[in-house]
Formats: structure tokens, C-alpha cells, sequence
């Protein structure tokens, strides 16, 4: 069976940075939930912006259901022939469900303070970045919204981000010492 390493968190807490070092760490490929967002806001006609990927998120949940993003990206997840895959960005209690009824999960909560967060989401510079603290707020109130609280509190492990990209690097190099027993 193959093994989702999840990986959760809000905007900026570094997710991707953790994706990225377990890939390079493990070999194993990435495949980004928020992609398949974007992927679909273009389909659309819609141009990538924060309140624009924020409201499609929440008509495709409504429309669709709560695991709609995880049915969007599961053919990428299966093109991988690996045994292990990283998930970046996991949101709601539905995708883990529908994740769980077809793979082994292993769920990976990502914590920062909401400064180092907002800092982090200005320094990228990709269109959906916050204009203003209030819009980096309403974003956050939006990802909860659609149960990201939840999905943290459910995670396995959790790792806090707020030191230096070496400190996350020992922090993920600990975590998979814990998980690979799991999985081999």
C-alpha cells in the first residue's frame, strides 16, 4: 500500500519547505493540494489571486464536498510509482478521510507564529500574497474555516517553525526517524 506523508498547516508556516526537505531526504516525489486550486482557478478563467483562490476553494468544498481536493489531485498521486508520497497542504478532515480510505497516512502538522507567517507570505512574492496584515488575517480566518484547525489537531506529529532552515531541517531528519519504523 502506499504511504501519504500529509503535510498540513496555514499559509506560511512552511509546508512546502518541509515537503521539499522529506523529498530530498527521502527521493520521494511531491505532489501540492494548492496546485490543483490554482490548476482549476485557470481552468476557469480566474486569475490567481488570494480572494479569488480562497472563494473557489469554498465553492468547489460546497459544490463537491469536503474531499473535492483530494479527488482533484489523486491521478497525480497515482502517476508516481513510488511507495511513498509527500501531500503538501491538506485542509480538511474530508481530504484525510478520503486519503485514509485509499492510502496509509501519516498526518504532519506545520506551526508558525502568524508575524513570521505574514513575513513569510510577503517575502515569496506570488500573486495570491497578502496585500496587508487585515487580508493575511481574513485568509487565515478562511483556511480554519474550511477545518484546518481540525486537521492540526488531528496531526500525528507536529513541528514548529520559527527558528532558522537548518534547525527545520534537523526538526524533519527527527520526524522521519520517528515515522520510517512506521512505514517499512
Amino acid at each position: 500500500m502506499k504511504t501519504l506523508l500529509c503535510i498540513t498547516g496555514l499559509p506560511g508556516a512552511g509546508k512546502s519547505s518541509v515537503a521539499n526537505i522529506l523529498s530530498n531526504l527521502l527521493s520521494e516525489p511531491v505532489v501540492t493540494m494548492g496546485d490543483a486550486i490554482r490548476m482549476e482557478a485557470r481552468r476557469r478563467g480566474l486569475e490567481p489571486t488570494s480572494s479569488n483562490l480562497n472563494r473557489l476553494m469554498k465553492k468547489l468544498r460546497e459544490e463537491e464536498g469536503k474531499e473535492i481536493v483530494a479527488k482533484l489531485v489523486e491521478p497525480l498521486i497515482e502517476e508516481k510509482g513510488e511507495k511513498i508520497v509527500i501531500i503538501d497542504g491538506v485542509r480538511n478532515s474530508g481530504e484525510i478521510k478520503y486519503f485514509k480510505s485509499r492510502y496509509f497516512v501519516v498526518l504532519i502538522g506545520v506551526l508558525a507564529s502568524p508575524l513570521t507567517r505574514y513575513n513569510r507570505l510577503k517575502r515569496r512574492g506570488r500573486k495570491d500574497a497578502p496585500k496587508n496584515f487585515d487580508e493575511f488575517l481574513s485568509r487565515d480566518a478562511t483556511e480554519i474555516s474550511v477545518g484546518l484547525a481540525e486537521v492540526l489537531t488531528l496531526s500525528d506529529h507536529l513541528i514548529l517553525n520559527d527558528g532558522s532552515y537548518l534547525d527545520l531541517v534537523k526538526k524533519c531528519l527527527s520526524l522521519w526517524r520517528e515515522v520510517r519504523d512506521l512505514i517499512t
